[in-house]
């Protein structure tokens, strides 16, 4: 069995996921198997897949029904891997990312993950980098109370710790917010939560259809059912998260007056700088129009 099963799900990319492949391909760790989960895409999907003349390449087709959390636990089911590895079919790896990976994640570390370079457009034109951070125990509490920094395609995790939490959930309420989702339920299984402060890979932004609102109403989805662990000092902080979010929507929707309900809140409750400095910028911004 493979150390490391690697699980990309795909739909209609060829071009870009010839580029994912690739790059997962020139890994340094040579100990995986690759499993690509495609939603029946327009081409002959498999056709390219036998173009890379890997065997460890495993190609799958399975319907998602637009739900990517669908395809993700069907990638899990199948792989054999000790850790589980994500990569989307837009987004890159440095050549020594699993290798950097795996050696921190086999030092009785759960999950590991790490900083990635963010791009715009299909062009890949560099924008800057996204950043992680170390989590404080309990992982559960922090992850609430300060938000979710961890980027999907950057983590390494054991396979074991995900079929105990059941994967992603698959509710289309949680759309793009379904691995938040997963971080909580792993952190009430374990707290060996490992960060890397190393660019390990390239993560692609554009127009994924969902607006700030959707995004806002779904981080609540996603986080209903632990709330109830927050005091009331962390669940003011928990709240001016989702208000930020709903404040920026509305300030760029121009409607100032909700915009300043919800940045007035962020900005007296905010759970770190950044997020209150720019919810002040915007607050002035509400009352300059």
């Amino acid at each position: 069995m493979p150390e490391i099963s690697v699980i990309v799900t795909t739909y209609n990319r060829e071009l870009l996921l010839t580029k994912t492949v690739n790059a997962i391909l020139n890994q340094t760790f040579k100990d995986f198997e690759l499993i690509i989960v495609d939603n029946f895409s327009n081409y002959n999907f498999f056709k390219h897949i036998e173009s890379f003349n890997d065997k460890r390449i495993l190609p799958f087709q399975n319907h998602n029904n637009g739900i990517i959390a669908v395809n993700r636990n069907f990638g899990i089911k199948k792989a054999q891997g000790t850790f589980i590895a994500f990569c989307d079919d837009d987004d890159v790896w440095t050549s020594n990312k699993l290798f950097s990976c795996n050696k921190i994640i086999n030092q009785e570390i759960d999950f590991v993950y790490h900083d990635m370079q963010i791009f715009t457009n299909n062009s890949l034109i560099l924008r800057r980098v996204l950043r992680g951070r170390h989590l404080k125990s309990p992982v559960l509490i922090d992850l609430l109370v300060n938000g979710n920094y961890i980027i999907y395609t950057s983590v390494v995790i054991r396979k074991e710790i995900l079929i105990q939490t059941k994967g992603f959930n698959e509710s289309k309420d949680m759309i793009a917010t379904e691995d938040y989702n997963a971080w909580l339920k792993v952190s009430e299984i374990t707290e060996k939560f490992y960060y890397l402060p190393k660019t390990l890979g390239g993560y692609l932004v554009h127009d994924s259809g969902l607006s700030r609102k959707d995004i806002s109403k779904n981080i609540e989805n996603a986080t209903l059912e632990f709330i109830g662990k927050l005091d009331h000092v962390q669940l003011k902080k928990y709240y001016s998260g989702i208000k930020y979010t709903e404040g920026r929507f509305k300030y760029l929707a121009e409607d100032f007056s909700n915009a300043k309900l919800n940045l007035q809140y962020s900005l007296k409750y905010g759970r770190n700088f950044e997020i209150r400095l720019k919810s002040a910028f915007m607050l002035l911004g509400c009352y300059l129009k």
